[in-house]
């Protein structure tokens, strides 16, 4: 891996986690309405964000290793 290819690779991290932290706020914000725990719309963000925490959390441990 060239230094380009890991600096690339640090900042998508760093576009990840910061879009990640940001929906995370969003649906913090979201829940604290009533009747937000049966959004299906809200399930589906917060599978989202599963998913996006999932895919990142592989980039590190790929990094890692």
């Amino acid at each position: 891996m060239t230094k380009r290819d890991a600096i690339e690779k640090d900042c998508w991290i760093v576009g990840q986690l910061a879009g990640i932290r940001m929906l995370e706020l969003e649906l913090s914000q979201a829940f604290q309405k009533p009747g937000a725990r049966d959004s299906k719309e809200l399930q589906r963000r917060v599978a989202h964000l599963n998913s996006w925490v999932s895919m990142v959390d592989q980039a590190l441990t790929r990094s890692a290793a």
